[in-house]
């Protein structure tokens, strides 16, 4: 078998590793509200069960922007490994249930999963937070 290997210099890895130390050494914002003004929950109305456990409702929680980038390079990776389909099997981490099962739900269970989705992705469709009044617009401009 032919094999090529090419090994990375001293330089390169210090520099891998300093950037690695850098990540580590960032401190992340936390979020004010609390987790629950950024999920919802969706009842199922054909439970499953997956792996010896019942499933009767999905939360789904707002993801971050991170997230939502990993998640769109890995639905490009899985396409580009397996074709066109396999980007269906990618987990959502911002979604309680893995992929497989979103994917062999109810079609009515997994269409209302999937607004609840959609609602967070369309700032102008989500309910305004507690207290204050909504800025939602009209295509016609009008509140």
């Amino acid at each position: 078998m032919n094999q090529v290997s090419k090994s990375l210099t001293v330089e390169q890895v210090a520099a891998i590793e300093a950037r690695n130390k850098a990540k580590a050494d960032v401190v992340l914002p936390e979020f004010i509200a609390p987790v629950e003004q950024r999920t919802y929950t969706v009842k199922l109305e054909f439970p499953v069960t997956y792996n010896g456990e019942t499933i009767s409702e999905v939360t789904i929680r707002r993801p971050l922007m991170r997230e939502w980038r990993n998640y769109l390079r890995d639905c490009k990776d899985a396409v580009d490994a397996e074709g066109p389909g396999a980007d269906d099997y990618v987990d959502q981490p911002w979604v309680s249930i893995p992929a497989v099962v979103l994917e062999n739900l109810d079609f009515n269970d997994a269409s209302n999963v999937e607004a609840a989705q959609e609602g967070f992705f369309a700032r102008s469709s989500l309910p305004p937070a507690a207290g204050q009044e909504s800025q939602q617009t009209s295509k016609t401009g009008n509140q």
